[in-house]
């Protein structure tokens, strides 16, 4: 049976690094399935799912962007460390972690064909954090502030506008901070 991308299910199933010995392991509860990108002998796993066609799905979403790519591990349940569907519900609903840049340069926001280390959605806090601590700029066009992280959207155009929400808001909240600091 040829798949979406033309290639049978088994062509799919060894381009995301599975072996004959895995696919007896589909459907087995003791086993879940690790998420890792590629090159996978240097990158660490950065989701677990208990469904394979949950995983396998995400994966081929992340393939259709990403350079590198991810590929599926089973793994005994009893010996995973990550938690088990952390991102089982916006990757069931179609959703893809997207990593977006802001360039600090010109204030573009793009598409980055990579994959974190995680796919932990960027958080306003923690963007606030870094850029609160870098030296001042005047970064009320943007100019000397920068952030990289993971936005969850159905497509990169939608990851592209909510990744642009993202950084008015950042904006606003490093420029009040900063006229408090400039108070005191």
């Amino acid at each position: 049976m040829n798949t979406a991308s033309g290639m049978t299910e088994s062509e799919t199933y060894k381009s995301l690094g599975l072996s004959s010995d895995d696919f007896a392991k589909i459907g087995d509860r003791s086993f879940v399935w690790l998420l890792i990108p590629f090159p996978a002998e240097v990158r660490e796993s950065i989701a677990a799912f208990s469904s394979f066609e949950c995983a396998l799905k995400l994966a081929q979403r992340l393939n259709a962007f990403a350079e590198d790519g991810v590929g599926l591990r089973p793994v005994s349940a009893s010996m995973n460390k990550l938690e088990v569907d952390r991102y089982k519900k916006p990757a069931e609903i179609g959703m893809t972690p997207f990593t977006v840049r802001l360039n600090e340069n010109n204030g573009n926001i793009e598409l980055v064909d990579i994959i974190g280390d995680n796919l932990d959605e960027l958080e306003i806090n923690e963007a606030l954090g870094q850029i609160i601590s870098q030296p001042y700029a005047d970064i009320a066009g943007t100019s000397g502030i920068s952030f990289h992280g993971t936005f969850w959207a159905p497509s990169s155009h939608l990851a592209i506008k909510k990744a642009k929400v993202f950084q008015k808001l950042l904006i606003a909240l490093v420029n009040k901070e900063r006229k408090l600091t400039s108070v005191i």
